[in-house]
């Protein structure tokens, strides 16, 4: 690992973001409180260092703010079938670090590697620790640039173009009985 690298890893911190389903949820979440804390990771009152700190349950606003101050998004579900939540920090300026395999591989965070990268894609936790390092050792405007990559590959995902490729689709399938301009049926229906 480079010098760059591990001192960006080290002013780092790590927020997870997410909220709270049910009781099995809230245990987890307590019981990663409670080995940051006993790493030395999170806040206390004795350690004011919060290197690691949660946020469950965040109003949409906080969340964006959030996600728009973010260097890198970590999206770790393996098989995931799309990954919205890859998109929605994305879309906030976020640079993408997701799980090789699924929507996130096939989808969105492609291409991952070369010029024309969106983010980084990893299957084992050496490939996570080494996109993290990566990422944020960057230069800003390198990091800048893969974001704004990411940014416009998020673009692609939202309601209009969705629709405008679900209807080429349709007319594709069954010419003459897509959906006229205007969101009508052709033929009435």
């Amino acid at each position: 690992p480079s010098a760059a690298g591990s001192a960006a890893v080290l002013a780092a911190r790590l927020l997870l973001i997410g909220s709270v389903r049910n009781g099995d949820d809230a245990a987890r979440v307590e019981a990663l409180t409670r080995l940051a804390e006993s790493l030395g990771l999170a806040s206390t009152p004795s350690n004011p260092a919060d290197a690691v700190a949660f946020a469950v349950g965040l109003p949409r606003p906080a969340l964006v703010a959030a996600l728009a101050r973010a260097a890198a998004g970590l999206h770790a579900m393996r098989d995931e079938h799309f990954g919205i939540g890859i998109v929605e920090y994305a879309a906030a300026g976020a640079v993408p670090i997701a799980h090789a395999s699924g929507g996130p591989a096939a989808d969105i965070v492609a291409p991952a590697a070369g010029p024309a990268r969106v983010g980084w894609l990893a299957s084992t936790t050496a490939e996570y620790a080494a996109a993290i390092r990566e990422v944020l050792a960057l230069p800003e405007t390198e990091r800048a640039a893969v974001a704004a990559r990411a940014r416009a590959r998020a673009a692609t995902f939202d309601d209009g173009r969705f629709g405008e490729g679900w209807v080429a689709l349709l007319d594709e399938c069954a010419p003459g009985v897509g959906v006229a301009e205007g969101g009508a049926r052709a033929g009435g229906g």
